[in-house]
This record gives C-alpha cells, structure tokens and sequence, in this order.
C-alpha cells in the first residue's frame, strides 16, 4: 500500500524526508528547529563538501504550485553554491515533470536521481521499513506496520515477561478500548476551544480579540498567553490544536501566513476537518488583503479590514450559526489579558513635558494699520493684479483695502492706477480689539 502523506504536517514531512535520504545516501543529514532555513531543511557535510537537503509537502496542489515555489526557492539554492542538492515532494512526478524541475534548481543538482517525488519516497519506505516504524503518523493508513509492532511487541512481552512499553499500550488502547482497562480519573477531553492560529506580529490582534471572544463565553487558546513557562511550545500548541480545537481561526496577512508554525498549523487543522466531518472547520480572519495558501482554499473569511468591531460582529454571528461550543459556567474573561497588554503598552510618565506650538511669537509691529479708497474712478481689475505684487500684507475691503503701508508707499506702488487716500487710521491695539475680536464667531 503505498502512502499519500497526507496526514503530515510539513514538519513530519521533513523529518521523514531527512531519515529516508539519509538512509539512501548512508549519510546523517543534520535537522533544524522549526522557523525561516534559508532554503535548508537538512545538511550533511563532509569537509567543504555540502549537501543540502529540501522538502516540499504541497498536498493537494499541482505541479505547477510545485514549480512555482522551486523558482522561488532558486535564489537561495545559488546563495548557498551546495556541492549536491537533494530535493524531496509529496507529489507523484513524471520524467518531464523531473526534467523540468532539473531546469529551473540549476547546477547545484547533480543529478535528476536526486529528485524524489512521492513513488520514489514510498520505495525507500519499503527498502528501510525501520524508518516507517520511527514515524508514526505513517501507521495510520498503514495496518500491516501496527500488527507487526504489536506482534513483536507481545512477543518481546511473553519471552521477557516484561511489561508491554507504555506508548505502544497507550497506542493499542486507543485502537482497541478494553472497558475494565479505561482510567477512569482521566475525563474526556472536550473540543471547546478557538484556536487561534497566529504569529508574534498579530499579538496586539490577539490581545484585543480574545477577551472579547471570551466575553461571549467561549474559551480561547493563543500561545501569547495560554502556555506557560517550561512548556515545550510547539508541543503544547499542536496537541491544544489536535485534541481541543472547536474551530481554528486563523489570523491572516501575508506575513503571517508565511511562516512556518501557520502552515504547519494548517495542515494539521485541514487533517482535522476530514477527520471531524467539519468542512468551517478553518475560519480565516482577514487583517490585511492577502494572497490565498494550501489550507485555506476557497474558504470564506472574515473581513476585519473594513474595521475590527465590524468583524467581531461577523465573527460572533458566524461562531453562532455554526454553532462553536461555549463554557457551561457561562463567561468568563483570563484576567492576564489586560496584564499582559498593559506590559507591552507605553506608560504614562508623571514628568514636566516641553509643548511646542505652531503660534508665532510677534518681534515688532506697525502703530497704525490704514484704510484707503481711491479718489476718483479706478479700474478694479487693475487694482486686484497689482495687489498681489504689493511689497506690503495688504487686504481688499469693500471699495478699498487695508494696510500697513504708509501713504508715500502707497503711492510708490500703485501711482499708475490712480490717486488713493486715507480714510481711516486705526491704532493696532485697538483694531485687534475691537475688529479681530468681532469677527470670531
């Protein structure tokens, strides 16, 4: 029977990848902790001499998708200049589809042997079923792997009169449940929870959105808060996920949506919907336009672009139809909510502060400001042109203008125009009082 690896994250599927080549290649390939790899899911070296190791678990999408990502991923793989590039995919490959994918790595591969689609991975499966019994996640669309371990296992038991290990009996009692065996101190486990799936730079989203969620009676889980000191993080995350989940949000950006931890959140949540029967199981939350991922599909989210309290509304209505489980108990909102959000907010400091101010501090003025009308007929479009370029402030009232200019300025500036005279001369003070001050609203 061969395997589809489905049911892989993209993490598993390294991992076996690195066992299966390394096997192939009687080489140890070194691992490394989930997070950006710069191109390297597994390296061996010897000397100078490098191989590099990729693995690409893009379940259910086409080859395409798969060439797409390798042209991505060429900037890196001419950067890092390995003397051997091996590359592994959950997706079957042809002749052509290999001949292809040889165009585009370029020169760091050797060889189109060391291309190995989905065929090749379940013939070294076959060739090292070692690696199959160190796997797991395998064993589940694989039967012949479970009553070979249990057969050597009980076995082992009756010649060594040793006790069978416990994750093997923890493994048969999950297949096969004896009544008087069950712990009874052990409650079921209840799918109750939001998950919500997210990255570090959606912390203040968390923030503001889980206590709300909360509000409304529902329980959250987000790693910003929920787990605690000495718990292994990523272990915690994935079982909260696999065994609690009720629904999984997932807080999505470009950015976030790129890394890792999301996709590898993602393929166990889309693992999950089959299993469940729970096609809503994945509710995408939109906070900024981004571009679609394997796992969301064709899923429709919900818009908190527009402005989060409209999307809260949504989301509570949408939670509500689909009926996502709530505490008995009624709400109850995690104080350290607001703890942890306060630590991460500026504080406000009780000090003297420096204000500045766009008024502008008066050095000198004029005593008088002057009103003056023509004597005799003027052309008024002349008057308005020449206005603009008088050297003075000057402003157009009624059949005249006001000024600071004094009358041998005037007639310096404007004598082509006509005569002008003095109507009134007010002091400034008193314009300021009396004429500025009247013509607030």
């Amino acid at each position: 029977m061969a395997h589809s690896f489905a049911n892989l994250s993209a993490t598993d599927f390294e991992e076996l990848s690195r066992d299966l080549i390394g096997c192939a290649l009687e080489a140890r390939f070194e691992g490394f902790t989930p997070g950006p790899d710069g191109g390297i899911d597994g390296r061996h070296s010897v000397g100078s001499n490098t191989t590099i190791l990729q693995a690409k678990h893009l379940e259910r999408s086409s080859f395409s998708d798969l060439k797409r990502t390798m042209r991505k991923e060429r900037a890196s793989i001419d950067r890092l200049a390995p003397q051997r590039y091996v590359l592994t995919t959950s997706q079957g490959l042809t002749p052509s589809n290999k001949k292809a994918l040889r165009e585009i790595i370029g020169p760091s591969l050797q060889s189109e042997r060391d291309i190995f689609g989905a065929d090749d991975l379940n013939g070294l499966l076959r060739a090292f079923p070692d690696v199959e019994k160190a796997h797991p996640k395998l064993w589940s669309v694989r039967g012949g792997v479970l009553q070979t371990l249990i057969a050597e296992a009980v076995s082992e038991g009756v010649a060594t009169s040793r006790q069978v290990p416990k994750p093997l009996a923890d493994l048969i009692a999950a297949k096969a449940p004896a009544p008087e065996a069950a712990d009874k101190s052990r409650p079921a486990v209840a799918r109750d929870v939001l998950f919500l799936a997210k990255t570090s730079q959606d912390d203040e989203f968390a923030l503001w959105l889980a206590p709300k969620l909360e509000a409304e009676g529902y329980n959250v889980f987000a790693d910003i808060l929920t787990l605690e000191p000495g718990d292994r993080w990523r272990k915690e995350r994935t079982q909260a996920l696999r065994n609690r989940a009720s629904k999984v949000l997932v807080l999505c950006r470009d950015a976030s949506l790129a890394s890792s931890d999301i996709q590898d959140d993602l393929s166990v949540a889309v693992e999950l919907a089959e299993e469940l029967g729970d096609k809503r199981f994945v509710i995408p939350l939109r906070l900024e336009p981004y571009k679609k991922v394997h796992g969301l599909g064709d899923a429709v989210h919900v818009d908190f672009v527009r402005g989060w309290g409209e999307g809260l509304q949504s989301l509570l209505t949408t939670l509500k139809r689909q009926r996502a489980p709530k505490r008995a108990d009624g709400p109850r909102v995690h104080p350290n909510w607001e703890i942890f959000r306060r630590r991460g907010a500026i504080p406000l400091k009780d000090e003297p502060e420096r204000l500045t101010s766009n008024w502008l501090r008066v050095a000198a003025a004029p005593d008088k400001i002057f009103f003056y009308e023509p004597v005799g007929h003027i052309d008024r479009s002349m008057l308005k042109r020449a206005l603009t370029s008088f050297p003075r402030p000057i402003s157009p009232y009624a059949s005249g203008y006001f000024t600071f200019a004094d009358g041998h300025e005037v007639d310096g500036a404007l004598s082509h125009l006509g005569r002008f005279s003095v109507k009134h001369a007010i002091p400034l003070d008193q314009f300021s009082r009396e004429w500025v001050c009247r013509a607030k609203p």
